[in-house]
């Protein structure tokens, strides 16, 4: 690849990794994760909350999570967006690997085109000395900046999650609320038998 096109796959990728950021990824180490409630006519229903990793591990070794916030069903909306955000830091991390790499072929390039190691020539006892280390690389300086642009974003993203999951709070307390009001409705339509939430872990990882 030449120095031209390391560039432009540079400027792309950039420019790729800041419009998912600006969409928003789900936060390190967080995974969805299925339960099922059984009601009293019998049926089974599967809804989905968001876990974040701890370090507590299991005896299996796997990483345990404590509850962060709850999803509702499959076709809910706070489902939908939960899955997409995780999606979106999977490609992220994808794309960062490969800006990664690319930075390290324009170097590796730049470094042939112009020589990064200095000739000593000797003339009598004296020898020249090293060359200074060269300035950054155009891809240097763009990391940068996309690292600039990137921390601004990510603190946007986490004052609207504050105020989000504030509010998401508060409607949880109310639907609580609401439910309560139809425990041990007589028909049985609406009551809720009270199993253990047994987690099955949905195969998103964080």
């Amino acid at each position: 690849m030449s120095q031209t096109n390391t560039e432009s796959r540079l400027t792309a990728l950039a420019t790729e990794m800041a419009l998912i950021q600006q969409a928003g990824v789900a936060e390190p180490n967080t995974w969805i994760e299925r339960f099922s409630v059984t009601k009293s006519n019998g049926k089974r229903y599967v809804y989905f909350r968001l876990m974040e990793g701890t370090t507590k591990r299991s005896r299996s070794g796997k990483i345990q999570g404590k509850f962060k916030r709850y999803l509702g069903s499959a076709s809910s909306a706070k489902y939908k967006a939960a899955s997409s955000a995780i999606d979106r830091r999977n490609q992220l991390r994808y794309l960062q690997k490969q800006y990664q790499r690319l930075v390290v072929t324009q170097e590796q390039m730049s470094q042939k085109r112009t020589g990064c190691k200095s000739k000593s020539v000797s003339v009598g006892k004296v020898e020249e000395k090293p060359s200074a280390k060269p300035a950054l690389t155009h891809g240097q300086n763009q990391l940068a900046v996309l690292q600039q642009k990137l921390i601004s974003v990510i603190r946007q993203y986490e004052a609207m999650t504050a105020v989000i999951e504030q509010q998401q709070q508060t409607w949880e307390v109310l639907i609580r609320e609401i439910e309560g009001l139809f425990v041990g409705d007589t028909d049985g339509a609406l009551s809720v038998s009270a199993p253990a939430l047994v987690g099955e872990m949905s195969g998103v990882c964080p």
